[in-house]
Parts: C-alpha cells; sequence; structure tokens
C-alpha cells in the first residue's frame, strides 16, 4: 500500500499544485490578439528591462499526439489564458484558437509560478538566468501587451494574490526535498514590489508548527495573514492539514472529523477552495488497503472548523464556483454537486475509455471546459454550456 500511495501523491502533486481554481469576476475583454503596438510602463523601485512583445500565432495545437495544454483559466465564454509545456497563451474565441504570449526575463517551461486575475492580468515568476534563488515577477494588466517586471528574492513558488487587489500576494517557495523533508519559504507582499520572507526552514527541525518532513502540495491564503499548507506524510492515521494567522510566522495543525469506519488509512490534503464569505472546500484523499476515495470536507469560517461532507471514488481534478456548486473527475466519470458537496451525482455524458480528465475551468454555473488525456498522451479540449450534461470538442 505504501509503493501505490508514494506513486499516488507523485501523481497527484504535479497537477493539484495548480488546482487552485479560484474564480474572478469577469472584467472588460482584452484588446483583439493579431497584433499590439505595445508600450513600456516601468514600476518602482527598480524594474528590470521590460519586453514589450508582439503576438504570434503558435503551431496548431492538434498535433499527432494532441494538443499540449496543461491547463486552462477562462474569465469569460470567449477569453482567457492557457499553458502549455513552453508556452503561454491567450484565446480570443473560447479555446478554438489560441495566440503565444512571450513573457520577459527567461524560459517559460509551464511549471512557473502564475496567478491569473482576470483576462487581462496576470503575474508570471521566472527564474534568473544566473541559477541564484532570484527571479523576476513579471505582471501584465493588458493581455500581455506590456509586462512590468520586478525583482523578488525566490527562483519559483506558488504565486497568489488576494482578491480585489493585485497588491497584497503571498508566495510559497519548495525548496526540494522528499516525503522525509520538503523545506518551504513564505514571502508576503503588500505592492507587489516589496517581499518580506515570514517563514523559511532551515534546519530539519520543526519549526512553529510546520514539519520541515512532508510533501507540501499547495498553499492558500485566504486574507493578509491566514493561509492553509497542504500535503501528506507516509504516517498511518495521519492528516497533514496547517493553519496560520500571521501571514506564515507560525503554524498550527488541525484536525479533522474522519470518515465513519475507516480504520487504518493513509491520507493526503489537497488545496482547499475559498470563497469571500469565507465558506469553502477540502478535498482529502484516503488512502485505505489500496483504495483512494475522495472526502470532501465544507467550512463556513475560513477554515477554522470543518464539517465531513460527501465522497467519490479515485477523484483527481477538481472546481468549485460557489458555495453550492462544484464539479470533479473520478475514477472515469464527471461528478456534478449541487448542495455544496454533501452528495455527487455522474453525470450522463461519456468520454473514451482511455481518457483521464487532468484540468477543470468553470467561469459560472452552466459555463466550463475539461481538458483530458488519453493512454497515448493525446491530450482534448472540451466545452460544456449546460453544466456539465453535454460537453463538445474544442480540440480534437
Amino acid at each position: 500500500m505504501r509503493k501505490l500511495f508514494a506513486i499516488s501523491l507523485i501523481l497527484l502533486t504535479g497537477i493539484l499544485l495548480v488546482a487552485c481554481n479560484g474564480q474572478n469576476a469577469p472584467v472588460l475583454p482584452p484588446p483583439e490578439l493579431p497584433t499590439w503596438t505595445p508600450t513600456a510602463t516601468p514600476l518602482p523601485p527598480s524594474p528590470t528591462a521590460t519586453l514589450a512583445p508582439t503576438i504570434t500565432p503558435t503551431p496548431p495545437l492538434n498535433s499527432p499526439n494532441g494538443p499540449p495544454l496543461l491547463s486552462i483559466h477562462m474569465f469569460t465564454a470567449m477569453r482567457g489564458w492557457g499553458v502549455m509545456e513552453n508556452q503561454l497563451l491567450a484565446t480570443n474565441d473560447g479555446g478554438f484558437t489560441w495566440a503565444s504570449v512571450p513573457v520577459p526575463g527567461g524560459q517559460f517551461d509551464g511549471r512557473n509560478g502564475k496567478f491569473f486575475i482576470s483576462e487581462r492580468e496576470a503575474f508570471v515568476l521566472v527564474a534568473a538566468s544566473d541559477g541564484s534563488n532570484t527571479g523576476t515577477l513579471n505582471y501584465t494588466a493588458d493581455g500581455g501587451q506590456t509586462w512590468q517586471s520586478i525583482p523578488v528574492p525566490m527562483s519559483n513558488g506558488t504565486v497568489q494574490f488576494l482578491p480585489n487587489t493585485n497588491l497584497e500576494g503571498f508566495i510559497v517557495q519548495t525548496l526540494g526535498g522528499s516525503a522525509d523533508g520538503m523545506p518551504v519559504a513564505v514571502y508576503q507582499s503588500l505592492n507587489r514590489v516589496d517581499w518580506l520572507r515570514t517563514f523559511a526552514h532551515v534546519r530539519p527541525e520543526e519549526i512553529e508548527g510546520l514539519p520541515f518532513r512532508g510533501i507540501k502540495n499547495g498553499a492558500v491564503f485566504i486574507n493578509p495573514s491566514v493561509g492553509y499548507i497542504t500535503g501528506s506524510e507516509p504516517i498511518d492515521n495521519s492528516i497533514y492539514l496547517f493553519r496560520t494567522g500571521d501571514a506564515g510566522r507560525s503554524w498550527q495543525r488541525l484536525s479533522l472529523p474522519l470518515p465513519e469506519g475507516i480504520g487504518t488509512f493513509q491520507a493526503e490534503t489537497l488545496p482547499p477552495v475559498f470563497f469571500r464569505d469565507g465558506k469553502g472546500f477540502l478535498p482529502v484523499d484516503f488512502f485505505t488497503e489500496g483504495q483512494q476515495t475522495r472526502v470532501f470536507y465544507y467550512t463556513e469560517d475560513g477554515g477554522v472548523s470543518w464539517l465531513l461532507r460527501g465522497s467519490v471514488p479515485r477523484g483527481t481534478v477538481y472546481t468549485f464556483v460557489n458555495a453550492n456548486t462544484g464539479w470533479t473527475w473520478a475514477g472515469r466519470t464527471l461528478f456534478y454537486t449541487t448542495d455544496g458537496a454533501a452528495t455527487w451525482m455522474a453525470l450522463p455524458v461519456s468520454f473514451l475509455a482511455q481518457e483521464v480528465g487532468t484540468w477543470l475551468n468553470f467561469i459560472d454555473p452552466r459555463n466550463g471546459w475539461l481538458i483530458t488525456v488519453d493512454d497515448r498522451s493525446r491530450v482534448r479540449l472540451y466545452r460544456t454550456t449546460d453544466a456539465g450534461s453535454t460537453w463538445s470538442v474544442v480540440i480534437p
């Protein structure tokens, strides 16, 4: 069971670090794609040289191995961002066609820290080319026409900016390691320019409640003080969930109610999804005798307390658009909830037997996109306008 658990963790960690699918209210659409005449807008105190790219079309994405989309981040029915292994993309037609958006400061490899606020605003973290633990946080407010390049004291990390602002944010950097030890560093900014390190593991001993050991797979902050780190450790009957109330300076382990009759288990907590009213969901995978069950927890107080809700077998990607409505892929089936994850209904849709859902993105309770990959690594993009009851192929 431990071997299966370790393999599952490695597969799930890569997908779910970005699974924090927070939805943002649509704003005014960006300019049309083909050609821009950009202007450089420097950001104090001393930004690096600003690149003013011109968008050019990428090659067709329906290659023999399938369009290599890793994720999409739509904000209206027509406009949003896409991520490939080596490209940042933008679409103006709902995902049928995409254009490349060059990012300044270095190589975009699909694993860069990134955060999308709207179809116009985005942050992308690029490591310095000299191999140092420094980088550039690139910010665009016009869909990628121009970028402001901000020097930052980290080369990678999970980037998050708080709702209603593109100034206050956090970057949580994982510093390598394994289940026996994965150190992290937490940085906070109140103006997106100056970054203060509020926490860092500098030795294997436990520091202020957050252990050095264990795999950290996600960090989510809900305001300038309160945040959560999720993950797993190879210890029986252990749930890896830590909360900070002081911007990461100190951490406390939280307890969760267990499913009835669960017995001996290993568990992985996944990044929670929160809404502005303090309501939210926390997925937890329980591994028992070679079986994986995805259990959803629900909170109404910003994560101080959690209630046990419904479950699905072999859950993978998930998303919620409000405190009632969400979707998750489980096994070979897409599930849907309208009662806050208390019950999950299998949607009456079918995909190819070889397909597995790898990304879900909904902008409201009806309009969404799904990325799948089959056993030949062929990637497909689907779209729904009826809450997932039917899907049309966007990119075959």
